[in-house]
């Protein structure tokens, strides 16, 4: 079952780059727990479990990108920018991402991703791939910043506004 596009970004904390793009998820896998002990107690069968405390939650989503006409790099780099979130920075930490998702904003660190290529052209280049990614939620970042603007985006609203100044008397 396909359902409607969302507008989905990925925002990195420490360049500010990122990417906005479409995604048709057919599931978001939201996932938490809770660490138990379990003490031991002389004659009892089961004793009673103690909460030591609470586990990580893990996002995995699901991206599906399909490349624009003739624009087979675009998927190349998207591509290169998840690997590189994946990779620690200089202290040794993944670094946190920005994920919004429709109404949902999370700051996240990407644990794993998976590219699976489904398309390509008589050439070799990839034009139609899915990105599965695996990230722990990072509770420790502030607000999030706000989602990247595409150009053609920017070049619209000056336009906008140009028109708007030229009506004024």
């Amino acid at each position: 079952m396909v359902g409607a596009l969302a507008k989905a970004w990925l925002i990195r904390t420490d360049t500010g780059g990122g990417y906005k793009f479409l995604l048709n998820p057919h599931q978001i896998v939201d996932e938490y727990g809770a660490v138990y002990d379990y003490p031991e107690v002389q004659g009892v069968v089961y004793p009673q479990p103690v909460y030591k405390h609470g586990d990580v939650r893990k996002l995995t989503v699901p991206c599906r990108i399909i490349c624009p006409p003739f624009d087979y790099g675009a998927l190349a780099t998207f591509t290169e920018f998840v690997r590189q979130a994946a990779m620690p920075n200089e202290t040794g930490q993944p670094p946190v991402l920005w994920l919004g998702v429709g109404g949902l904003q999370l700051p996240i660190r990407i644990e794993r991703w998976r590219v699976t290529y489904n398309d390509w052209t008589p050439e070799l280049k990839a034009k139609d791939l899915e990105i599965e990614i695996t990230a722990v939620v990072d509770y420790w970042t502030p607000v999030p910043p706000p989602p990247p603007v595409s150009q053609p985006e920017l070049d619209r609203a000056k336009a906008y506004q140009q028109v708007r100044s030229q009506r004024r008397p």
